[in-house]
């Protein structure tokens, strides 16, 4: 399978806006992309529930979501098998167009930002490290990182901002300009709640399944 639950170079992208503090406008965020992705594959529902174990656990590698992943997909129907295999070679080609953003972003950067850019990438794309340990290695990436050049990395990324793909990647921190209150949880699941206000409040894990599904977006 290529890369499908796995942490992508594009990832970094996810964790920026939380690690940097940036202040941030998002279109409509009502659904959880993980729970999108399974509830569209069909799966049996043992299935289903051994992909949101997956999905949730912070314990296991990127290798390991992705050859668990694969696994369960095998054992569906032809039709699931297809429809999965469909899903992913569309999206190599959005990954391709994604990548292109992040370049040319890193190209305008100064040297130091474009540096902390490229140790998230290199974290990022590390099939070998859990999903906590990647999470740890953004946090330790930030907290070398000066005022000005979180600054600077939030401005040069709010041009792939602009995009609804990417802007859902933001998932962790506040700031849903005009829909609601988004909170990070710990499960990795995606919930909402709707308050006596009428305001819709998301709660999502540290380590969203939407972020990690980074491939199929």
């Amino acid at each position: 399978m290529y890369k499908i639950l796995i942490l992508s170079a594009a990832i970094c992208i996810a964790y920026l806006p939380s690690i940097l503090s940036i202040p941030k406008s998002i279109p409509n965020m009502s659904n959880c992309y993980g729970c999108s992705f399974i509830n569209n594959l069909e799966l049996d529902k043992l299935a289903n529930r051994k992909l949101r174990t997956i999905l949730r656990d912070k314990s296991l590698t990127k290798r390991e979501i992705d050859d668990q992943i694969e696994d369960i997909i095998r054992t569906q129907s032809p039709s699931t098998n297809e429809k999965f295999r469909t899903m992913k070679d569309q999206d190599e080609q959005k990954e391709i167009e994604l990548q292109r953003k992040i370049q040319l972003v890193a190209e305008k950067l100064s040297p130091e930002a474009r540096a902390a850019l490229q140790q998230m990438q290199a974290a990022s794309s590390n099939k070998d490290l859990t999903v906590a340990e990647s999470v740890t290695k953004f946090q330790e990436i930030r907290k070398a990182l000066s005022p000005e050049i979180q600054t600077e990395l939030a401005g040069g990324l709010k041009e792939i901002l602009s995009t609804q793909r990417v802007a859902y990647l933001v998932g962790n921190g506040r700031g849903i300009s005009g829909h609601g209150e988004q909170t990070s949880g710990n499960s990795g699941r995606g919930e909402q709640t709707r308050g006596n206000s009428g305001r819709r409040e998301q709660t999502r894990g540290n380590w969203d399944p939407y972020a990690r599904i980074i491939h199929l977006i």
